[in-house]
């Protein structure tokens, strides 16, 4: 009777110490994975604020069809879709004719042969003031310099983007039209059609307020 109840209460004993050493585990791991997620997500955030307060490059291209003097524009699927010209921002390691090119490529879902009929002429590069602002979060998006590299994109005739096909869905719908019918696209970038002007003229481009 006497082993019996000793064997019961060493068996009690060794069960509450495996309970509570696996509480204690587990209260180990939880702090040591809350800790390793903290400095991640630290990490993350001081990355993102070095990257937005880092210069931004842009590569725009007025692609336009020398048989119907017809150029092509976008409506970007944006927060708030407008249309606008072919663009892209480049990535690490590239020059401005290949960021467009790969643009053209992921977003117009067009072949090699359409991108190396283009006749591209790099027009001028602007360096662009972008103020601080609130996006639709609230979180604060530190003043930045975007600059903008511009293109010429001459092709001999329209071609048909498959902007369906492409997995990000950058653009919800294309649309090739005359100098004249560009302000009866709604709603478009402030001052598109000066811009569209001023690159065909090799002029300076006059940029709107960014917004």
């Amino acid at each position: 009777m006497k082993k019996n109840l000793k064997r019961m209460v060493i068996k009690k004993i060794l069960l509450n110490l495996k309970n509570n050493m696996k509480s204690f585990i587990k209260k180990l791991l939880k702090e040591y994975i809350d800790r390793y997620e903290s400095n991640i997500m630290s990490e993350y955030l001081d990355q993102k604020i070095i990257e937005s307060t880092q210069e931004q490059e842009v590569v725009g291209a007025l692609i336009k069809a020398k048989k119907t003097s017809r150029v092509l524009l976008l409506l970007r699927n944006d927060e708030k879709p407008k249309w606008a010209l072919m663009s892209g921002t480049m990535e690490k390691g590239e020059d401005p004719l290949t960021t467009i090119k790969r643009e053209i490529s992921e977003e117009l879902q067009v072949s090699d042969d359409v991108i190396n009929n283009i006749e591209f002429k790099r027009i001028r590069t602007e360096y662009i003031k972008i103020p601080q602002k609130e996006n639709n979060k609230g979180e604060i998006i530190p003043e930045t310099t975007r600059i903008f590299h511009y293109y010429q994109a001459f092709v001999e005739d329209e071609f048909e983007p498959q902007i369906q096909n492409d997995p990000n869905k950058e653009n919800i719908v294309y649309e090739w039209v005359s100098l004249e019918d560009v302000n009866k696209l709604q709603p478009i970038y402030p001052g598109l059609k000066a811009k569209i002007e001023a690159i065909l003229k090799d002029k300076k481009v006059e940029q709107e307020p960014y917004q």
